[in-house]
Order: C-alpha cells, then sequence, then structure tokens
C-alpha cells in the first residue's frame, strides 16, 4: 500500500473529518439555539450575541484568519495571539432608537465579543499583519522559517567515466 493513501479510513484522515464534522456539530447547534432564543425575543440568554465568522486557511508561508466584523469600527476590535491561540474581541455599539421611536424588532448583535481559535500551527507572534475594510478583518499571521515547506529540486546525476575508464554511477 502506497505511504500516500487515499483510504477515507486512513486514521490521520478520519481524525480529521471526525474534528471537522464535530465543529460543524456545533456551530450548527449553537446558531441555531441563537436563533431560536432570538425569535422568541430572548436573545441576550445565550450569553454570546457577538460570534463573528471566520475562515482561517493556511498556506507554505502564512496562516491567514478573515473574519465578518460588520458594522464595527475596526478601532474597536482587538487582536490577541496567545501560543497558537488567536483571539478577537471588542465592542460592537448599540444603535439607540430615537427618542420618538417604538422598536418593533431588533436583531442586530450589540455590546462587547470575543472570539478564540486554535491556529493549525505555529506562527511568528513578531510577523503578523491585519487590515479591515468593508466590515472584513483580514489577519496574516506568518510561519516562522522553521515551519515554512521548502522545494527541494533532484539534481539527476548522469554516469560518468571515472579516471580509469570505468564507468560507475555517481
Amino acid at each position: 500500500m502506497s505511504s500516500t493513501s487515499t483510504d477515507p479510513f486512513e486514521p490521520r484522515q478520519t481524525g480529521e473529518k471526525v474534528r471537522q464534522e464535530l465543529e460543524k456539530l456545533v456551530e450548527t447547534v449553537w446558531s441555531g439555539s441563537e436563533r431560536a432564543l432570538g425569535a422568541l425575543g430572548l436573545s441576550g440568554l445565550t450569553g454570546h450575541e457577538m460570534h463573528p465568522r471566520l475562515d482561517i486557511t493556511e498556506t507554505e508561508t502564512a496562516v491567514e484568519v478573515v473574519a465578518d466584523i460588520p458594522g464595527i469600527d475596526p478601532e474597536n476590535v482587538n487582536i490577541s495571539l496567545a501560543g497558537n491561540m488567536l483571539t478577537l474581541s471588542g465592542t460592537h455599539p448599540l444603535r439607540a432608537p430615537s427618542e420618538h421611536s417604538v422598536v418593533h424588532r431588533q436583531e442586530r448583535s450589540a455590546g462587547e465579543f470575543s472570539r478564540s481559535v486554535p491556529l493549525p500551527c505555529p506562527v511568528n507572534a513578531d510577523d503578523v499583519s491585519a487590515t479591515a475594510k468593508n466590515g472584513v478583518l483580514e489577519i496574516t499571521l506568518k510561519k516562522p522559517e522553521a515551519e515554512q515547506v521548502h522545494q527541494i529540486q533532484i539534481h539527476v546525476k548522469s554516469h560518468e567515466t571515472d579516471p580509469v575508464g570505468n564507468t560507475e554511477p555517481n
């Protein structure tokens, strides 16, 4: 059997698949319960009104995190890194209704938020950049040199004649 098996029951692939499915399940249950309580007007009971959605991707040289922070001033967002745990926190301002208005529905989240996620690999804490545009926060965390994948080219040597006239591979 080859070392690059695509067998879905290979332990490493199975473990990763189980982890991904569990994350989806927890996210579905969490968001479903929050929506259900919100429909009843009880969204504050979840204890976590703002939960920025995010994507994490890994390249050869970096980990990239893209988070949705609509309506939040980037000045009100804090990014911290402890080991391989990335935390986004901050405040989403509450839009106060005018003095003579009646609120019929209020679904938009407001208040403090915090989201911590483990990164898939070690990163260099001194080489992190973040930009925000149109409610999307992009964070690039560079990998340390030791963690980066380096491609090594194989040079094929041809058979050469040694000084005695014998042909031997080098």
